[in-house]
Parts: structure tokens; sequence; C-alpha cells
């Protein structure tokens, strides 16, 4: 039909079923009609709609039209791609060259191009695409140009390529180039590669990665070296606590059982249960019962230094003389000695603060004893012994004796045992000044003195 019609002179008739059917036969025959009568733009439409990107190219490049030339070798093949980028590099367009050259996969005349017009961000994304194989003198080329420019990370990246990692490695710590995780994917070799200089390099992948704080990246590289003890090492550095807890129990191995128990006591286990229910949960599973012991002195310390409970303590403490008899440690004997006698002291001061109501003497006795043993500030205190003892003459309305203690303990620095309400009304009673800010002194008292009062 656009012969007939370009025949019988009806073109636009021609052109219409050309552009409806888009047959690559009729859009020939439009291009070399319009070839023949000198209308090079609607030739060169045509030639592209056929397909004929030979003759399209040859017209449009005869008559300099940039625009077609390029659009046209874009959807060409290699051979036309590398006529149009010797076009464009003849007429000093280099940015287009490279991309017809680079898309032709004529890399090494793309890059040379980028070398001569210095086109940094163009070179930088060929050689982001190069495969592993491409040449060496390639790379090095290329390696050598980026250095020249300062160009830290792409020289990195030529290395990697190069297969050179280990000098890869020591240029992103001089040059402080990040390893990213892609980067770092790229540098860890295959694993047909040896085992031994796989592992030496995913060793020194993982050490620069911690130098430069990328934590969870220098876990990845240890443990894909099988070092999980030093994964776990890393991790712990990054101070994420889900991924620790889950990385110890996957690693099922006593070391980082015990180093995320260790972790975990760092925490405000304190105040949050279910932290302390992991760190005796990874101690059970590591079967270190001296480090559950440890960690039951810490709880008896906390009980006594923040909420001033000893009986408390003397539970915990209880709980750690049973594990550390299980314990194979050198030092056990005698650090189950001291800890049984440490019971005993803290036993006696609870049992003293329990019958100061009822037999107040009885009580004054047993803190009397306690003051006297010189190691007593390794159980209890001497701050809160006192206090109680002041709280029994202060209820007996023995207020001299009381006084005198007040007087003693003010000297020793330790008026922030006693409750504050008590000593203000203790001078009160006593027409005595207050010379001191008792209001100042944090209060840190018993809260039995109102049931030892009733008692008595």
């Amino acid at each position: 039909m656009v012969r007939v019609y370009t025949h019988l002179g009806k073109l636009q008739q021609a052109i219409d079923v050309a552009n409806e059917s888009e047959d690559p036969a009729a859009c020939y025959h439009l291009a070399h009609f319009y070839e023949n009568d000198g209308n090079v733009k609607e030739a060169v439409n045509f030639y592209a709609k056929a397909k004929c990107y030979n003759h399209g190219l040859r017209l449009a490049m005869e008559h300099e039209i940039e625009t077609e030339v390029f659009s046209m070798a874009m959807e060409s093949s290699g051979k036309f791609m590398n006529q149009a980028g010797k076009f464009f590099e003849d007429r000093e367009m280099p940015e287009k060259a490279v991309l017809l050259y680079h898309k032709a996969g004529n890399i090494a005349t793309a890059i040379n191009i980028c070398f001569q017009a210095q086109l940094f961000d163009t070179l930088g994304q060929i050689t982001d695409d190069l495969p592993k194989g491409t040449e060496k003198s390639i790379v090095n080329k290329c390696c050598d140009f980026f250095l020249s420019h300062r160009r830290y990370d792409k020289a990195v990246n030529m290395l990697v390529l190069g297969g050179d990692t280990l000098k890869a490695l020591e240029m992103c710590l001089e040059k402080k180039v990040t390893i990213t995780e892609d980067m770092s994917e790229r540098m860890t070799p295959d694993k047909d590669v040896d085992n031994e200089t796989r592992t030496k390099i995913l060793r020194e992948i993982a050490k620069v990665c911690k130098r430069q704080g990328s934590y969870h990246l220098a876990t990845k590289k240890y443990t894909q070296a099988k070092d999980k003890a030093k994964a776990m090492k890393v991790l712990l550095k990054s101070g994420d606590t889900e991924k620790i807890v889950f990385f110890a129990n996957m690693a099922k191995q006593k070391e980082l059982y015990i180093l995320a128990g260790n972790y975990l006591q760092s925490l405000d286990w304190r105040t949050q249960p279910e932290i302390m229910k992991q760190i005796m949960h990874f101690y059970t599973k590591a079967k270190a019962p001296e480090y559950l012991a440890t960690f039951y002195e810490s709880c008896a310390s906390v009980e006594i230094e923040e909420y001033n409970n000893y009986d408390k303590a003397v539970g915990a403490l209880k709980e750690s003389a049973k594990y550390l008899a299980k314990s194979t440690m050198p030092t056990r004997d005698s650090k189950l000695n001291t800890l049984k006698r440490k019971i005993q002291v803290m036993e006696d001061f609870v049992g003293a603060k329990k019958v100061a109501g009822s037999n107040p003497e009885e009580a004054i006795k047993l803190c009397t004893q306690l003051l006297e043993l010189r190691d007593i500030e390794d159980s209890v205190k001497r701050g809160d012994i006192n206090s109680l003892l002041v709280e029994i003459f202060y209820a007996a309305q023995q207020f001299q004796e009381a006084f005198a203690l007040v007087q003693k303990m003010k000297e020793q620095g330790n008026l922030e045992y006693l409750d504050k309400d008590m000593v203000v009304d203790l001078y009160r009673r006593l027409n005595q000044p207050l010379d001191f800010n008792v209001a100042d002194e944090p209060d840190h008292g018993h809260n039995d003195e109102d049931d030892i009062q009733d008692d008595v």
C-alpha cells in the first residue's frame, strides 16, 4: 500500500499507513523515498522506525544530525555504537562518546577518553560496573588515575577488582576510606579460595571495619572467618543488645554465653527483670556457677545500697554460696568461708532489727557485738547499725543515749543514715540547738522506727 500511495503521489496516505502499521518494510520504503527526495530529517526518522540503523546512522552522520546519531546509536548494536562513538570523539564530545563506547563494551577506549577529558564521575560509573577478570592493565591504569586525583574510594575499588584486597585495606586505613557493606562483600574471597588465605583476608577486613567503628560488619566478617569469639567481642562494642542476645543464643558457646551475660550486667538490670533473667539464663547455659555466684553477690549489694534491705541481701548471698559451692575454681573454699561469715554477720543484724521492738536489750547487745568486729564494713555498714541503735534509744525514750550516738555519727559524717524527723524531734526534746542542716542530708534511714515505738 505504501508503494502504491507513493507511486500515485498520495504521500500523506502512505505516511499514515506506515505509522499505523509500524511495518519495517513500509517504513524503509518511505525512508528511501525521502532520502532520494532530499528530505534527510524524515529519511532518518523512518530509517529509525524501520530499525535500519546502518542507513539511518550513515545519513545522520553525513549531515551532522547529532541528536539522531546518538539516539539511534543507543538503540543499535555494538558495531554501530562504536561508529557513533568515533563520530562524537572526533567532534570533541567526550561524554557521548564514552557512553556509546561503554555500552558497546569497548571499555578500554571509553576509559582512555575519560582520562583525556578528566571525566571523573563518568569514569567512576564505568569502573563500578567493571566485572571480575577485567584486564589487569586497565585496572591498574584506573587505580593510578584515581590515586593521582585523590579519589581514594575509587582507587580502593580498583585494588579490590585487581585482587589486591590487603593493599586496599591498607589504603582504607591510611586514606580514611570507609568500608561499606557492598565493598566488604566485594573484598570477601570466593569460597573456592583456599581456606587459610580466605580466613586471613576475612580477619583483616574485620579488623579494619572494627577500627572504623563498623561493628556489625566486623562481626559478620569474623563470623565468616569462623571466629565467633571475636565476632561477639566486636558486637559487644556496638551496644546492640537485641543482636548480642540473639548471637549468643545462636552460637551456643560457653565463652559467648559468659560474654553476653557480662555485657547485660552493664545495663540497668536492677529495674528490668527480663534482663536479670537473661543474665542468669546465660550463666546457667554456660555452666558457670562462679559467674552466677558473683552475680548474686551483686544483687545483694544492690539490695543494700539502693533499698537498704539486708533481709533480701541475705537471701541473695545464700544463692551465691549455693552456686559457689558448685564451682571448681581454686579459691572456692576460701571465698565460700568468707561468704558464709558475711551471711552470718548480716543475719545477726537482721535478727537485731527483728527483735528491736520486742527485746531492745537483745538488739542492743547484738548491735554492740557487731560494732566490735574489725571487718564489719565488709558485711554491714556501721551507719546502719548505729542508726538502728539510735532508733531503739529514741523509741525507749532514752534520749541522752540517742543524742550521744547522733553526735558521734555527726562526727563520723554518717547522718545520712538517720531519719530526719526523728533527729529534729530528739534535739527539740533535749533543748539542743540543731547546729547542722538535717534537711540537706539524704534520707537513708530505716522505716521500722514506728514499729519499734509501738512494741516498746
